[in-house]
């Protein structure tokens, strides 16, 4: 009995093994032929191939093929071979943002139907992308600190600090002066610019409350821009070429989340989905992308969205 077990368990890591797939299209540059068992067809971005496939390029043609480690091989037309050759010491790596992308697309292939709860829960660590967003506690969520915004209305969003709930919602202008305070009974408040009379520049905002365990005492700053400045922010940040795939789309987040113009790579990232409707790892980055900005609610939403899609 336990052989015939050892038996079936050989021979279905075997089967699983042969239809998981090895490597992953990011990039086709030019024109590159897949051969296999079933024929030959040319290839396009977001496939999957294995190692007994073939590859056949055309002049002046490149591509790249990830594995499930987010490392990546660049081919040409000197490896007309099959996929077995590849070897892993000259594979390069992603790092970022990238890196996370390529993470989500294995993900999708070992588990597409990932729980809501469970992909929240594994992606509210750390930092999303290279701002800082407080210096002790960390309860201070958003905006981040250097926050660079032309939006109408800021979401403030901390975590839960207080046992009973209570805050006190604080903001300076920037000469350190109070100019505003409410108490709020929950971790989000959402504020009109133009009812709360900011003009462009810097501003400080904290959150206070009597019964806290830990709680940050230094400010975090955010800016209010003009459009017509943002605009000129974000067009500065622009490659000289326009985005032809998603590793371009990647890219431009990337460059606006470093500078902390959060509201701009939020919108960027809404494009990015209606350029490449139907590209499920992209969806999962914009879901990632909300949750470590605070917007928990929208976040779900878009998750509900994809998977009635």
């Amino acid at each position: 009995m336990k052989r015939s077990l050892l038996i079936s368990i050989v021979l279905l890591y075997n089967v699983c093994s042969a239809q998981f797939p090895d490597y992953y299209v990011y990039l086709v540059k030019g024109n590159v032929t897949v051969s296999n068992q079933k024929g030959k067809h040319t290839l396009k971005q977001g496939e999957f191939l294995y190692k007994t496939d073939a590859l056949i390029f055309a002049d002046r043609s490149e591509l790249t093929l990830t594995n499930k480690d987010a490392d990546y091989f660049v081919l040409n037309a000197s490896n007309n071979v099959k996929l077995n050759s590849l070897q892993a010491k000259n594979a390069r790596s992603y790092a970022g943002i990238t890196k996370k992308y390529l993470n989500l697309v294995w993900d999708e292939v070992l588990d597409p139907n990932y729980d809501f709860t469970k992909f929240k829960s594994k992606n509210l660590t750390g930092v999303y992308g290279g701002v800082s967003r407080s210096d002790e506690c960390k309860n201070l969520v958003f905006p981040v600190n250097g926050l660079k915004t032309s939006s109408a209305d800021i979401n403030f969003k901390w975590l839960k600090t207080s046992a009973s709930n209570n805050y006190n919602f604080f903001l300076y202008d920037g000469a350190g002066n109070k100019i505003f305070n409410k108490p709020v009974q929950d971790t989000l408040a959402v504020f009109n610019v133009e009812q709360l009379q900011l003009r462009p520049g810097k501003y400080y905002w904290l959150i206070k409350s009597n019964d806290a365990i830990c709680e940050d005492e230094v400010p975090l700053y955010f800016e209010i821009l003009t459009r017509a400045d943002e605009d000129t922010l974000v067009e500065s940040l622009m490659p000289g070429q326009p985005p032809e795939n998603v590793n371009d789309e990647l890219e431009i987040i990337e460059r606006l989340e470093k500078n902390a113009l959060i509201y701009a790579a939020k919108e960027r990232f809404g494009n990015a989905l209606a350029k490449f409707p139907g590209n499920e790892a992209l969806n999962k980055m914009y879901v990632m992308f909300l949750l470590n900005y605070g917007f928990d609610d929208e976040a779900a939403q878009v998750w509900l969205t994809v998977k009635k899609s």
